[in-house]
């Protein structure tokens, strides 16, 4: 996304503008809005176009320097670089971050979203983005407004690792300058030929590293896969500062052949890339290869197709170029936001894309322009500038995060806590409650010591029911206990998350085995993890096996859970103890909050949708799992199968239901859903009595 021309001109060339590099960038912007307002399928490969031009631009520039004057003054290269790219940066970091808070949905969203935010401002947006979801093209991804960042932190990183790897040649070749560019070229080549052997791999699934669960993913988030784009332009510029390329063309027949021919082939793939490619393209992968070639081909041919050339140095295409960093930073933002409350309406993504245009020009003229022009902004000055421009939007997104985190637990508080959130879950010692398990709730009464004792466990969804449980359970006569990992299923041998849930699966089961309940209850979010499908779209799978290999396709993950379950079953049966299974609850695509801004939240304006779905539909997404559990009840000697669709259903499936709301977003309950669950519970746990 850097187009700085005046630093770092086309190698060896007499003049210090490319007008046709501007065009190029312009293209390159243009496919990357069109695909982000859906009017082409795979205009994401911009990005690579831009990766492509940035190498070749900021290779020149280091190269040139390093040969001329035997060494790399890094400090001189890293302030223009934050002069040019972090005021602009830092205004729409920060710019966003009010408009997510004011016009989005507060909560999950938003957490993501200054969670971003903090790692944008310190250029690691792609590792942040990778850990928070791993797929660019997921919906839950897709509604955060800072997801293009992750392409300006793989960039500044480039930044960061280019140089220092030129300044270690130029050490080595110390009084021996003509060496400086041969040893580069050949330590990049080697560096870029790993890089795309890695993410070819990666991307085709042919190689699986331990620890990276979702190679392609990790190929496309991260520099180690990247860096080979950025390469092919910095080595096309070593090779066109050799041959002394300028706005001459070529000197033989066969190139004043070969070039123009190339240059069309190269404009042809991009417009082929944009049209066919899409999100269930195996990308970067092989594909990746397609707009490299592509960028590497007009930048050296380019100027060499008559036509091509008129239609990269025209004024529209440089103006557009020029605004191309600023575009990009407001567009995707705006469309984010415009999507947040008319949804995929063309017209209205569209129109946000034009206003991006305007405040990219307003970026341009007002912030990009004056603070890269300013020649007193050097030394502490420029020190002071970077320092601002990561620190100010940092710190925004903190107070955004903490104002965030405290109106979602107050929403907590309201609708997870019930009529006296006063009164919460006690935590005693484990010295305390002879070692038992998290939160205990312990009934009173004549019939106490009789009393048959529960315990819950699960994930979140096991979490929000805790109260709720323990309030009707207790004086019930049931003694209640619950412990809970957020993203955790309990089960045995297989897990949800092998680094998370492992060592919570081990500890509870050695203190079940240790003290028997007279039931476990198990509750948790099977569905979505299972299936692969989250809020109405592709996710990935939640269950690893015991080697800790995530499953890859639905029924490899249904087998999975079907295993650990039945383990689970097996085992505590064994015991003497009943195992009650609460199958998932149906799920949503959108939660009641998701129109609900930070800023209505403060304003105590906040008002819940209600979102529905068809009894059928949800009949047919928890069928699989639904199947599952009763067919291990039926081999069972102690197994029941709750199935919570009669109980939070009527003859359609909505999130409020008699006045109640009963989810706080798309698939937990609230206390007036999880009180539903536990009226039908105490029954058959009443009848648990010893």
């Amino acid at each position: 996304m850097d187009q700085q021309q005046d630093y770092g001109t086309a190698p060896a060339a007499t003049s210090s503008f490319r007008p046709d590099i501007q065009g190029l960038r312009a293209i390159a912007v243009l496919i990357v809005v069109l695909y982000h307002v859906g009017l082409v399928t795979g205009g994401y490969i911009g990005v690579d176009v831009f990766f492509v031009i940035s190498g070749f631009l900021m290779g020149g520039l280091l190269m040139r320097e390093a040969t001329e004057t035997g060494r790399v003054r890094l400090w001189n290269f890293f302030s223009r670089r934050g002069k040019r790219l972090l005021p602009a940066l830092a205004l729409t970091t920060v710019a966003t971050l009010l408009l997510a808070s004011t016009l989005g949905p507060f909560g999950e969203v938003l957490d993501a979203t200054t969670s971003t935010a903090r790692a944008t401002s310190t250029f690691f947006a792609n590792l942040r983005l990778y850990n928070l979801s791993g797929n660019y093209f997921a919906g839950a991804t897709e509604s955060n407004p800072l997801l293009h960042t992750w392409s300006l932190s793989v960039e500044e990183q480039f930044y960061f690792g280019l140089p220092a790897l030129l300044g270690a040649v130029c050490l080595l070749c110390i009084g021996r300058r003509r060496f400086i560019k041969p040893w580069f070229v050949a330590a990049l080549s080697a560096v870029s030929i790993v890089s795309l052997v890695v993410n070819v791999l990666m991307v085709n699934g042919h190689w699986r590293v331990h620890g990276i669960w979702r190679p392609q993913q990790f190929a496309f988030f991260h520099p180690i896969a990247r860096v080979w784009e950025f390469a092919a332009g910095v080595l096309l510029a070593a090779w066109a500062s050799r041959t002394v390329r300028t706005q001459a063309p070529p000197t033989t027949t066969a190139a004043r052949r070969v070039a123009p021919a190339l240059a069309g082939i190269a404009i042809i793939s991009l417009i082929v890339g944009t049209v066919m490619f899409g999100k269930g393209t195996a990308f970067p992968g092989y594909a990746a290869v397609l707009p490299v070639a592509a960028a590497v081909l007009l930048l050296q041919f380019g100027r060499e197709l008559a036509p091509l050339r008129w239609l990269l140095e025209c004024r529209p295409a440089v103006w557009l170029g020029n605004l191309s960093y600023g575009w990009y930073l407001w567009h995707w933002p705006l469309i984010v936001i415009a999507r947040y409350r008319w949804g995929n309406n063309r017209l209205a993504l569209c129109l946000a894309a034009i206003v991006a245009l305007a405040l990219a020009l307003g970026t341009y003229h007002g912030v990009e322009e004056p603070f890269r022009r300013n020649k007193r902004i050097r030394g502490v000055w420029a020190a002071t500038l970077i320092i601002v421009c990561v620190g100010v939007p940092f710190g925004v997104a903190r107070l955004v995060s903490r104002a965030n985190l405290s109106e979602w637990t107050e929403q907590h508080r309201t609708y997870l806590l019930g009529p006296n959130p006063a009164v919460q879950p006690n935590e005693p010692s484990a010295a305390a409650n002879g070692g038992r398990l998290q939160v205990h709730y312990s009934p009173s009464g004549p019939d106490a010591a009789n009393a048959p004792r529960v315990v819950l466990l699960g994930d979140s969804h096991a979490r929000g029911m805790t109260k709720a449980f323990g309030d009707l359970f207790a004086p019930g006569g049931v003694e209640f206990e619950s412990a809970f990992k957020n993203g955790c299923n309990f089960l045995i041998g297989p897990t949800s998350d092998p680094d998370a849930c492992l060592s919570w699966q081990k500890r509870n089961l050695e203190k079940l085995l240790a003290d028997p309940p007279d039931a476990v209850i198990l509750a948790g979010y099977v569905t979505g993890r299972v299936t692969g499908v989250k809020r109405g779209l592709p996710s990935w799978f939640g269950v690893h096996d015991e080697q800790g290999n995530r499953a890859e396709t639905p029924e490899r993950a249904m087998a999975l859970y079907e295993l650990g379950l039945r383990n689970v079953v097996e085992t505590l049966n064994k015991l003497g103890t009943t195992v009650i299974v609460i199958s998932s609850e149906p799920d949503y695509v959108h939660g009641p909050f998701d129109d609900t801004s930070l800023l209505d939240q403060l304003r105590n304006s906040v008002r819940p949708g209600n979102f529905r779905q068809s009894l059928e539909a949800a009949r047919e997404r928890t069928a699989g799992v639904l199947a599952i559990e009763r067919r291990i009840a039926k081999a069972a000697e102690r197994m029941i199968v709750i199935d919570p669709i009669p109980l939070l259903c009527g003859a359609d499936c909505s999130q409020w239901v008699d006045g109640e709301l009963l989810y706080l977003d798309n698939d937990h309950l609230t206390y007036a859903g999880a009180k539903r669950l536990a009226e039908a519970l105490l029954p058959v746990l009443q009848g648990l009595r010893r």
